[in-house]
């Protein structure tokens, strides 16, 4: 019992030092409604969104890769070089997101999908875990009759 409570207790402690870390990494404040500079409207999708979309379907695997990028002004101008100074900036910037990412601090800034139709094979699977996909195994519907 006293491990569970020391569980529950850390499990709380790190929720809100991952809170505190998240307004502090944060870039701007957070809106339901984001737009670039350009005009543009952002759409955005979650894992989540992509499961029950799935589900509804009556799929049973999906599988998630994400991804960081980082731009600066003037890095399309710099010869391409592992040290070129903005290159380095680059890839330090990708690298902290990757990290926060993680640990759960932020989410990636995109994220490739995979929608299965179909069961891959074991292959497959493997060669997406090697490549650092998530692979979600979806529930079956208990009221569809799948002969």
């Amino acid at each position: 019992m006293l491990v569970t409570e020391r569980h529950k207790i850390i499990k709380i402690v790190f929720r809100y030092i991952k809170s505190i870390i998240k307004l502090l990494v944060r870039r701007k404040k957070i809106t339901y409604h984001d737009f670039e500079e350009a005009g543009n409207y952002l759409y955005s999708l979650s894992k989540r969104e992509i499961e029950k979309f799935a589900l509804g379907l009556n799929y049973k695997i999906v599988a998630f890769k994400g991804i960081n990028d980082a731009y600066f002004k003037g890095v399309e101008e710099e010869k391409l070089s592992d040290k070129g100074p903005l290159q380095k900036k680059v890839k330090f910037l990708i690298t902290m997101a990757d990290i926060f990412c993680k640990f759960g601090f932020m989410n990636y800034g995109m994220l490739a999908v995979y929608i299965f139709k179909e069961e891959p094979s074991n292959e497959l699977l493997q060669n997406l875990k090697k490549a650092g996909c998530e692979i979600i195994y979806l529930p079956n519907n208990p009221y569809i009759d799948i002969a």
